[in-house]
């Protein structure tokens, strides 16, 4: 249904705080997320997706200064989104307050097969949040994307890497000095 033009002008979006409070009440259960004000179910994971998200977590845990932290597939509150990235690099001050959601990240990194179109769409609330990169492992297509210079409309750079270890570790590697 949403994706007629008709439906899709007159449905009503969530705000972050009407869906903690459907969370809350049980209306939506715990494997969704919030994406421009739309609750969209999560899907499972392949064996390969958790694989490759621990190892990208436990390798960047293991090289970034200790004013920065490594999320996991926790919420960042973006707008009228609360999407929960595989991996995001976020400043240690985000768990100052530990009533919200970090708001901001450095990266995000999103590891996609069947979620690839929704995780492409969601490059568009990342560069409005300003996220300066963002990268999918596509395992699909066994390339990392990467998306940088970001601005209201989207990302004006988008690159395209064949998907290997080295590939993947030079999408992530950046400049830590500057953090």
């Amino acid at each position: 249904m949403l994706e007629r033009p008709a439906v899709r002008e007159r449905a009503l979006p969530i705000s972050p705080q009407a869906y903690h409070l459907m969370f809350e009440h049980g209306l939506i259960g715990e494997k969704t997320e919030l994406i421009a004000g739309v609750v969209v179910e999560k899907m499972p994971k392949s064996k390969l997706h958790l694989f490759l998200v621990s190892e990208i977590y436990r390798i960047l845990t293991l090289h970034l200064p200790d004013n920065l932290r490594v999320m996991q597939e926790q919420p960042l509150r973006l707008f009228a989104s609360e999407p929960e990235p595989d991996i995001a690099i976020v400043d240690a001050s985000a768990y100052e307050n530990l009533h919200a959601h970090a708001d901001s990240a450095h990266l995000v990194i999103e590891v996609a097969s069947t979620t690839l179109k929704l995780d492409r769409d969601k490059a568009d609330i990342y560069a409005r949040a300003n996220i300066p990169r963002y990268l999918i492992v596509n395992l699909t297509d066994r390339v990392v994307e990467e998306y940088s210079e970001p601005d209201t409309e989207g990302y004006a750079s988008v690159k395209t890497t064949p998907f290997g270890v080295l590939a993947l570790w030079d999408s992530i590697a950046f400049d830590l000095s500057g953090f």
